[in-house]
């Protein structure tokens, strides 16, 4: 028997290979038995408020955007503190046009 060395401790070892496939053992029982579920399971109910059928198709959907035009854009900054004149506010030649068309997939 080896004496595996932890941290200073010395525990007694059996070697590797022995240790392995007892732990393969375990985890092929153990995820037969996960898998196997019961016949007789029933779901239950939902509760509160469903989504409508228009608030599924948008969650099965793989991208979407979000789009956020602030001062904060013009002030380079993430959070804003409120402080900042509105005169800043002066966007030049903008066309929101363009953010939905450069934001679709090409093809």
């Amino acid at each position: 028997m080896q004496r595996l060395k932890l941290r200073g401790m010395s525990i007694p070892h059996r070697g590797t290979s022995r240790s392995w496939v007892t732990v393969a053992i375990l985890f092929c029982t153990w995820s037969a038995a996960a898998s196997a579920a019961p016949e007789d399971v029933t779901v239950p109910a939902p509760f509160g408020p469903l989504p409508s059928a228009r608030q599924m198709r948008w969650h099965e959907r793989e991208y979407y955007g979000f789009i956020h035009f602030t001062i904060n854009t013009f002030t380079n900054k993430e959070w804003g503190m409120g402080d900042k004149s509105k005169d800043l506010f002066q966007p030049s030649e903008l066309d929101c046009r363009q953010w939905p068309a450069s934001s679709r997939p090409p093809g």
